[in-house]
């Protein structure tokens, strides 16, 4: 039988729980609307929907079981039950500033391969053509659509990867109930309330929309010896203004159950309490989490993937698995560093203006080979997926509008920075190769080369560094190139100080 979540629960969501009963642990949150299917007789559903204090075992479309609170289901093919409070504004997105001078792509369907109907720049405000409780768990999260209209009164379908909510200055957010990649974003909704954490906890009809109870950290038992999880600071690192104005939260625990201890806003300083190998393994990655203390001596735990090393890295130390030989270097400097990326030329690809598909081909070859499940594609096929628009032959185009094929291909860590430094250069490349934009003067007469700075807007992957040497891999001549630091920083200046990153 098929059920769906009751618009009763509004925004706050349904969870679903892994037994059936206030005590069992929360699956996932369903959002009001959504479709279940039973996994008990159809007999005993019926006696028990709608009824308080039932419990139903469940399954949802992602395939994760659990129970769920009869009352808060009703059977498809009737009537829902009325929601007990007004209904809920239309909701707005805002398209990020993520996508810089680009513009995001509204589709006649929601894929990649959908037509592009029309170009939204960023600050444009859309208005979601779904329900709130539908919508807003997808924004910004990666995969996901949303069916908006644009100002121009233009409907389709837009990446939820490059949207966020846009909240007017006269509005207060809602409260949010999502688990994402941004939930460490979102609003705070969980702040500790009074209520003692020994009371034994009630059933009430509405106990699975009330927030949940924040959890109090347990205090560490003192003893004679140093706790060996709570090691001296070696590094900091500094909260990205990727957060914006809703900061990064400091958990109890490592992972979204933890409760909030305090929320940190963009550029704040931190402490690491791990060992720098394995901070710097963790940075900028999703779902890894440090364990970090801030200036007022509150240690908890962080999201390593809205954060970025702010002290001097250490020489040598990449995530394991990934292979890097020495760069030639005086005697006693160990701090350099050289990714083994595969060389590709691009001679004459797309009017001989192929940088940018190539030099991400060379990314994916390098995943490719580390891991034969990454998948890799030469930059004939990575140019014959480009939608129209994405560039022009002769002229090329921006590396971020090649970002949903490689989204398709799998690649769903994928970011970008302009004006960046060169110690942000230094800390990405620590997670792996990257591709660089730089302003170059190209030679095509006999053998080719590159000369700079010039004028003309280029790619190319950045494999190495040492301390005065900055190691690419070029398209253009097809050759491996080392460029003196000062150089590099005045051909990269020209090319706004871009850098893009690409991952599995």
């Amino acid at each position: 039988m098929i059920l769906n979540v009751s618009p009763k629960t509004e925004d706050r969501g349904l969870r679903m729980r892994t037994l059936p009963g206030l005590n069992g642990g929360i699956v996932c949150v369903l959002q009001a609307g959504e479709k279940v299917e039973t996994l008990d007789a159809d007999t005993l559903v019926r006696v028990c929907l709608g009824e308080k204090g039932k419990w139903l075992h469940v399954k949802n479309s992602d395939g994760q079981t659990g129970y769920c609170a009869a009352w808060l289901l009703f059977e498809s093919s009737s009537s829902p039950p009325a929601a007990s409070v007004s209904v809920l504004p239309a909701l707005l997105v805002e398209v990020s500033e993520q996508i810089g001078s680009n513009h995001l792509r509204l589709r006649d369907h929601p894929n990649d391969a959908a037509k592009t109907l029309a170009g939204e720049s960023a600050g444009t405000i859309l208005t979601v053509l779904e329900s709130r409780a539908v919508g807003l768990p997808k924004v910004g999260v990666n995969g996901k659509w949303l069916h908006v209209q644009d100002p121009q009164a233009h409907q389709g379908y837009v990446s939820a990867f490059y949207v966020q909510e846009y909240i007017s200055p006269a509005e207060t957010p809602l409260p949010a109930r999502q688990f994402d990649q941004h939930q460490e974003l979102i609003p705070l909704s969980d702040y500790p309330t009074s209520q003692s954490q020994s009371a034994p906890q009630v059933e009430t009809p509405n106990s699975e929309l009330t927030p949940l109870p924040a959890e109090q950290p347990q205090p560490e038992v003192p003893g004679p010896f140093p706790q060996p999880d709570t090691p001296v600071a070696t590094m900091k690192v500094k909260v990205t203004n990727s957060v914006g104005p809703r900061g990064l939260r400091l958990r109890s625990k490592p992972n979204l159950a933890g409760s909030v201890l305090k929320v940190l806003p963009a550029g704040t300083l931190l402490d690491v309490l791990e060992p720098v190998n394995t901070a710097l393994s963790k940075l900028g990655l999703f779902n890894q989490w440090l364990k970090v203390k801030s200036n007022t001596g509150s240690q908890g735990y962080i999201a390593a993937w809205f954060v970025q090393a702010l002290t001097p890295l250490p020489p040598q130390v990449v995530t394991p698995s990934v292979p890097t030989v020495q760069i030639s270097s005086p005697p006693g400097d160990t701090s350099s560093l050289l990714y083994e990326v595969p060389l590709l030329s691009q001679d004459n690809l797309y009017g001989n203006a192929a940088c940018s598909p190539v030099s991400a081909c060379m990314l994916l070859e390098y995943y490719h080979r580390l891991n034969p499940l990454n998948r890799t594609e030469t930059p004939r096929q990575l140019i014959g997926r480009l939608d129209p628009g994405d560039g022009t032959p002769g002229k090329g185009m921006s590396l971020s509008n090649v970002t949903d094929e490689l989204q398709f291909l799998g690649y769903q860590h994928i970011s970008q920075k302009l004006y960046a430094s060169l110690a942000d250069l230094k800390a990405e490349l620590i997670n792996g190769p990257l591709i660089v934009t730089v302003g170059v003067t190209l030679v095509g007469s006999g053998t080719r080369s590159i000369q700079g700075p010039g004028n003309t807007s280029h790619a190319m992957v950045v494999k190495g560094v040492s301390p005065d040497v900055i190691v690419v891999n070029d398209p253009w001549s097809g050759k491996e190139l080392r460029i003196s630091t000062g150089i590099f920083e005045r051909m990269w200046k020209l090319g706004l100080n871009g850098m893009y990153m690409i991952r599995p």
